[in-house]
């Protein structure tokens, strides 16, 4: 579910409030660049803090012991959240983007303009005959 700003686990949701509320210092025993994935995320409790931090995970969302509400106050932020992964979403499934302005091919390459001015949108259904043909093994 969506905790503190993003979609996490329960294992991470629980332990950023942990630490949070806690007031907890963690050292690392490295050089403050383990690995933290699902298999080691145990291994170094600063560096598993760090990352909630740097993937976007927000203090300022974790409420003080049981106090109620706050969910109102990151609403905006969790249907933005949704809507951008919907997006993303829908532009893999398509596997495909279209360009709002269309250029006239250049006459020579001399004169390429190889800037865009264009928008990228996602593109609900696609033509199989737009799209390049990739090898299938």
């Amino acid at each position: 579910g969506y905790h503190y700003g993003l979609l996490t686990c329960e294992s991470c949701k629980g332990f950023f409030k942990r630490t949070v509320q806690n007031n907890k210092r963690y050292t690392c025993a490295e050089n403050q660049e383990c690995k933290i994935d699902k298999t080691q995320r145990k291994r170094c409790p600063f560096c598993r803090f760090q990352k909630c931090l740097n993937v976007g995970m927000r203090l300022e969302a974790v409420r003080a012991d049981r106090m109620r509400g706050g969910r109102n106050k990151f609403g905006p932020l969790y249907k933005r959240d949704r809507a951008l992964k919907q997006q993303k979403k829908a532009l893999i499934r398509s596997n495909g983007f279209k360009l709002e302005t269309v250029l006239p091919p250049p006459t020579s390459p001399l004169q390429t303009d190889y800037s865009f001015t264009g928008t990228l949108h996602a593109l609900p259904t696609i033509s199989k005959s737009l799209l390049p043909s990739t090898p299938t093994s």
